[in-house]
């Protein structure tokens, strides 16, 4: 009987070892990978870290790299780690050997420098993360001024912008495209006076306001000045008072 016990075990340890085996076999392999959804980053490093995850294995015996057994949590993990730009991963497997990894990146809201000629620049999202300078990026608003302060040394070392002024910068970035405006420079003061330049008017805010006064106020003032036809011959409004507007004309 011990006998039969004994056969038992080996013909058990025999078909996990068979069953192991089989996986490391080249019909179980996850051979194609696709990457799909990137815009910066190239998808080689994409592939990169979803083959350094493939060739790892649980418990340095069962492999990753075949349908029944990868890491979907393992591959996201190593790519977001790897590459702050991700926003999301998405894995699915397709047909025996097939991988699509679909890749969704933070849309890059402005390019942030400290003065119009800093060579090292940063680049923030609309919610406010701010990721290392990348000559990929291309946002179309600049953002100058206001790294070199306390609160601009703090948010470097936090690697996020206040929700606060995300939201007043970006609320008033899409007030402005809804009256036709583009804005394409923003200038931050020592003192928070916000100088936002767009391809007619310039404005003055301030970068902690309410977006929805700003907002409110914006299109009351240019309807304001569309209707008197005097829009055109505007440089700048500021507003950031709410009892009176203060401009100033083209010369």
């Amino acid at each position: 009987r011990v006998y039969k016990h004994i056969i038992w075990i080996f013909a058990l340890l025999f078909v996990i070892a068979s069953c192991i085996g089989f996986l490391y076999t080249p019909y179980m392999t996850i051979t194609d990978i696709t990457v799909a959804g990137t815009r910066t980053l190239d998808p080689s490093l994409v592939r990169l870290k979803v083959l350094e995850s493939l060739n790892t294995s649980y418990l340095l015996v069962v492999p990753k790299s075949t349908p029944l057994t990868l890491s979907k949590q393992d591959i996201s993990q190593r790519i977001l780690a790897s590459y702050p730009q991700v926003k999301n991963v998405e894995i699915e497997r397709s047909l025996m050997h097939g991988l699509t990894v679909t890749i969704m990146e933070h849309d890059m809201f402005a390019r942030w420098c400290d003065t119009a000629e800093s060579i090292s620049c940063y680049v923030v999202n609309s919610d406010g993360l701010i990721f290392n300078t990348d000559t990929q990026y291309d946002p179309k608003l600049t953002i100058v001024g206001g790294i070199q302060t306390e609160l601009g040394n703090q948010l470097m070392i936090q690697k996020t912008v206040p929700k606060k002024y995300m939201d007043t910068l970006v609320r008033f970035s899409d007030d402005l495209n809804v009256v036709g405006l583009i804005p394409t420079y923003v200038t931050i003061g020592s003192d928070g006076k916000t100088r936002v330049d767009t391809n007619g008017v310039s404005f003055i805010i301030r970068a902690d306001e309410d977006p929805e006064r700003v907002g409110r106020f914006l299109k009351n003032t240019i309807d304001e000045f569309t209707k008197n036809g005097v829009l055109e011959k505007i440089d700048y409004i500021d507003l950031r008072t709410q009892q009176r507007v203060f401009y100033t004309e083209k010369e």
